[in-house]
């Protein structure tokens, strides 16, 4: 899949979000909509006519919302270790499993 130089500049963006949160949880940022600069780009109304719509996570996957991708286990992961520490280093690996899958949107190219 081709990237335009701005949905390229947003997944570079996107992973540097899961990379922060991934080396700090208490970064100030979380899995959601509203810190992900692809989700701020194509989903910043979900359930809105049209959300995610021309993303490059759907356009890969098929699905929207990121579904079938390894958002949904990390931000699981995420609010148990925001509870306890003991998560941590679960919620760093399904973090490092998100950007894994990022970086296969540049790697397309």
């Amino acid at each position: 899949m081709k990237l335009s130089e701005y949905d390229r500049a947003l997944v570079e963006d996107s992973i540097a979000h899961w990379e922060r949160m991934r080396g700090d949880i208490d970064c100030g940022e979380g899995p959601r909509a509203g810190d992900c600069p692809l989700c701020m780009r194509y989903c910043p109304d979900p359930g809105a006519p049209g959300y995610c719509d021309g993303c490059p996570v759907a356009k890969r996957v098929g699905r929207k919302q990121c579904r079938r991708t390894p958002f949904r286990l990390a931000e699981d992961a995420w609010g148990l270790a925001r509870d306890d520490d003991w998560w941590i280093p679960d919620w760093q690996d399904k973090a490092q499993k998100e950007i894994d899958f990022l970086k296969t949107l540049l790697e397309d190219e």
